[in-house]
């Protein structure tokens, strides 16, 4: 099916390539954080924004030793009100639009009192651009679709990118350093498209009448299983719980019954048994599952899996790679419901929120 979505799902490898062709051009912020004895760093984002800004932070943390936390673009001004920001807290505004209200607000609130701020996003003209002490333009590209897609996979690695970048500080060859990395990464993405073309036909067959669906992560995949979960709810109009693998073991559960279905999206964890355990549980119970292994190490300790993603040895990357059979669920159920899939089902909300400046 030729929809606005598909073609941006199918264009993510260009425009993962782009973004390492045209690299970060991050040297003056590498050195003006070089200045300065960051404490803190805020990386904010809302709806896909934040899920890609969770998968960042969890990298910043282990590549770069330093206190890094995601939150939503509202629950920064809550946290910040009182105080907390300063010449030594970082606050990275994560936006492919550059045009959340809330979150520009956020990065007002930061330049006031010293902070040090940047945004990354595919539009360097939107209004946190101008605003923000520097910009991390992704190279997405035109994604006018409503579920983001490429948006998402750009910004997230981006962000990525802006982390490794600082471990690489100093090192006149950073630059390169990250394109040998990263070079098999279109590649990567070319192949979890197709991978999850083939998975995602069964996967429809399944859950097509479902009442709702729960998407499961585990390990690095929990930003995963909430990017993913977002994707169904907002493209195929269906009720989703996104739940992280031990607390999905929990009461949730026993929502669980005949007319629901399980995602399960999984990386290693330092418990393996409860992967296992809660694999036993779903075929114990019967219900209907799709399950994703982040590599051949999960698929070989506890599988069989439906589908395994591309071998990526950043774990961050394979996060953010674990959102394309997502999105081609979404779609794909979206077709199969007879919903549409590139539109909001009320367009007439956007004005009333206002939650962007590009609907006032």
């Amino acid at each position: 099916m030729s929809t606005l979505m598909m073609q941006s799902i199918l264009e993510q490898p260009a425009a993962i390539g782009r973004l390492l062709d045209h690299g970060l051009k991050a040297d003056a912020f590498v050195a003006a954080l070089g200045q300065r004895g960051i404490r803190k760093v805020w990386i904010v984002g809302s709806g896909t924004s934040l899920y890609a800004a969770m998968i960042a932070a969890r990298s910043w943390e282990q590549e770069l030793v330093i206190d890094c936390e995601a939150v939503s673009s509202l629950e920064f001004l809550d946290e910040t009100e009182a105080g907390g920001l300063g010449p030594d807290v970082l606050v990275i505004a994560i936006s492919q639009s550059g045009a959340s209200l809330i979150l520009l607000e956020g990065i007002r609130r930061a330049n006031a009192s010293g902070a040090l701020t940047a945004v990354v996003t595919a539009y360097p003209e939107a209004p946190i651009s101008l605003e923000a002490g520097f910009v991390i333009e992704t190279h997405t590209g035109s994604e006018i679709n409503m579920g983001k897609t490429k948006g998402f996979t750009t910004t997230a690695f981006a962000a990525v990118l802006l982390g490794r970048a600082l471990a690489l500080a100093g090192n006149p060859d950073g630059d390169a350093v990250l394109r040998g990395r990263y070079a098999g990464l279109p590649e990567a993405f070319s192949a979890a498209i197709a991978g999850s073309q083939a998975a995602a036909a069964g996967w429809v067959e399944k859950f097509r009448d479902a009442d709702a669906l729960f998407v499961v992560g585990a390990g690095s995949q929990v930003p995963t299983a909430l990017e993913g979960a977002l994707k169904v709810l907002e493209v195929a109009k269906m009720p989703v719980v996104p739940k992280e693998l031990e607390e999905m073991m929990h009461g949730p559960f026993n929502g669980v019954g005949p007319a629901t279905g399980i995602v399960l999206v999984a990386d290693e964890i330092s418990q393996g048994q409860r992967l296992t355990a809660f694999l036993d549980g779903v075929k114990l119970i019967g219900t209907a599952a799709a399950t994703i292994a982040a590599s051949d190490a999960v698929a070989t300790n506890h599988g069989p899996f439906d589908l395994v993603l591309p071998e990526c040895e950043d774990a961050a990357v394979r996060a953010i790679l674990g959102v394309v059979p997502f999105q081609l669920l979404a779609h794909d159920l979206a077709a199969a419901r007879g919903v549409p899939i590139d539109t909001a089902r009320y367009p007439q909300l956007y004005p009333v929120f206002i939650s962007k400046s590009i609907h006032k």
